[in-house]
């Protein structure tokens, strides 16, 4: 916000720029003028300065959707399938593994090599706490 000493600064550049030689009114009209231009800089600086911080968290499913991707890989085959879908829940425990709680699909096969895969496997996140859980869906096509 500004204080006395910025208003006191802003008011000394306002009489600068200011002609002299103007007439009393014109004048009023040209600080007036130059006034609200400082005000609406000051503004525009402002909100920069309060968008310009990043408020967003990272979402720790993002990130672990894409090392459950990576711990999967492309060693399934789906067999008569084109595809095949799965909502996978789990939660990570103190030591930052997966602990597949339920894998929800018709075929048991897949259940079987998702929860094979998964279970117990170390991965990284760094806003997730133990106990939370976290369902993510999985797709694989042939």
């Amino acid at each position: 916000m500004l204080n006395e000493k910025n208003l006191v600064t802003i008011l000394f550049l306002v009489r600068l720029l200011s002609n002299s030689s103007i007439n009393h009114q014109s004048l009023n009209k040209q600080i007036m003028r130059k006034l609200s231009l400082v005000f609406v800089a000051a503004m525009l600086l402002a909100t920069g300065n309060i968008l310009a911080n990043d408020s967003v968290k990272d979402d720790p499913t993002k990130k672990l959707s894409t090392q459950i991707g990576e711990l999967l890989g492309d060693n399934y085959e789906t067999g008569d399938d084109v595809s095949l879908t799965a909502q996978v829940r789990f939660t990570l425990n103190n030591e930052g593994e997966i602990v597949v709680l339920s894998v929800d699909t018709e075929n048991k096969r897949l259940e079987s090599f998702v929860k094979g895969r998964l279970n117990y496997k170390k991965v990284s996140v760094q806003n997730a706490s133990e106990g939370t859980m976290f369902t993510i869906p999985i797709r694989i096509a042939s």
